[in-house]
């Protein structure tokens, strides 16, 4: 401020960034049973596909074939995840499971993700790693074991630039 008596005062402008919301994070058990009922969700719609495969279940058997049969499986899930998400993801960042815990998927600033921008990266990460032979695995457990994070976000959170947050 000036010292001249007779300067008419000028409001402070503050540089710093403010949230227009504030986020809370959701709690890692909410997480785990809302990607346990997407996992249901998803096994269910499923079962069709690995009926009609079951055919080639002499694929399972051959060393290469069961990696093959895999890839296409998983890669069948992924697709399938989507199509049953899809609305939900697209219209409030949120998947079945993530809708009835009362969660949603933003980006860093707490706004709403894109499908294409945040949402691909953060759900082919987290669906596909386990198909990586002989570290998937043991990759998606350490996935999964970083949401007792401070900051609660997993590597696929990571990857894709995004955090759970409870809905109010």
């Amino acid at each position: 401020m000036s010292e001249n008596p007779n300067e008419v005062p000028q409001p402070q402008v503050s540089t710093a960034k403010t949230e227009a919301q504030t986020v809370v994070l959701a709690e890692p058990l909410e997480r785990l049973f809302a990607a346990l009922l997407d996992g249901v969700c998803v096994m269910i719609a499923m079962i069709p596909f690995v009926l009609i495969s079951n055919g080639l279940k002499w694929l399972s058997n051959q060393g290469l074939g069961f990696l093959i049969y895999s890839i296409v499986l998983g890669i069948v899930g992924f697709g399938v995840f989507i199509g049953i998400n899809y609305k939900f993801l697209v219209g409030s960042g949120q998947t079945i499971g993530k809708k009835v815990f009362k969660m949603k998927v933003v980006d860093m600033q707490g706004r709403q993700t894109t499908l294409k921008g945040h949402l691909l990266k953060r759900y082919a990460f987290h669906l596909l790693l386990p198909l990586v032979p002989k570290i998937g695995q043991i990759a998606a457990f350490v996935n999964a074991l970083f949401i007792f994070r401070q900051n609660r976000r997993c590597v696929h959170d990571l990857v894709a630039g995004t955090q759970v947050v409870k809905l109010g």
